[in-house]
């Protein structure tokens, strides 16, 4: 559901800066008629780009503020509003095509970071539970817990310019001892 409300969350607000109006207000607890239409279109709009259920899409009207969810039959009734108006008006099919492609485009950024981070996520998985040495797997817990804390992507790249300077200084001075050059 997390993945799915972050798209919604990004659909609703391209709706609502495309017909300037804010987020929130698309999902009042009454049933103006502006509204109610800027809605269905984010309704229409939902449930062509997520893969979010008629229920989903439903509930996110109560994580926007209104006081009660609307339904899967209310999302459905709007999709089909909005996909009628769309068979008989042309421009009104013209506005939702420019207003999809934005959509589109910003849904598929999202899932695309959304797979990069999943991918990261699984190699540290296979990394850390290859590792059968209980001492060093608690160290990295630990690493991994204050970096997590204080999320502070400097001092991370620190970290790694640090353990990549000691590990070229290892390779260094085993060369060193292996050859026996550098030695005085």
């Amino acid at each position: 559901m997390e993945r799915n409300f972050k798209v919604l969350k990004r659909i609703a607000d391209i709706v609502a800066s495309h017909y300037e109006v804010h987020p929130m207000s698309m999902f009042p607890n009454n049933r103006l008629n502006h509204f109610a239409e800027i809605r269905q279109v984010f309704h229409y709009m939902a449930t062509k780009h997520t893969k979010a259920s008629l229920q989903e899409v439903g509930d996110f009207s109560k994580a926007m503020g209104r006081k009660k969810a609307h339904n899967h039959a209310s999302v459905l009734h709007s999709v089909k509003k909005v996909t009628g108006f769309i068979d008989v008006d042309k421009k009104y099919k013209e506005e939702l095509d420019e207003l999809e492609n934005r959509i589109y485009k910003a849904v598929s950024l999202i899932n695309e970071s959304s797979k990069v981070r999943d991918s990261h996520v699984q190699e540290i998985i296979e990394v850390v539970f290859g590792e059968d040495n209980l001492e060093y797997l608690e160290l990295v817990h630990l690493l991994v817990e204050k970096i997590y804390v204080n999320k502070n992507k400097e001092e991370l790249s620190h970290l790694i310019f640090l353990q990549h300077k000691l590990n070229n200084e290892r390779i260094y001075k085993a060369s060193q001892v292996d050859t026996g050059l550098g030695m005085v």
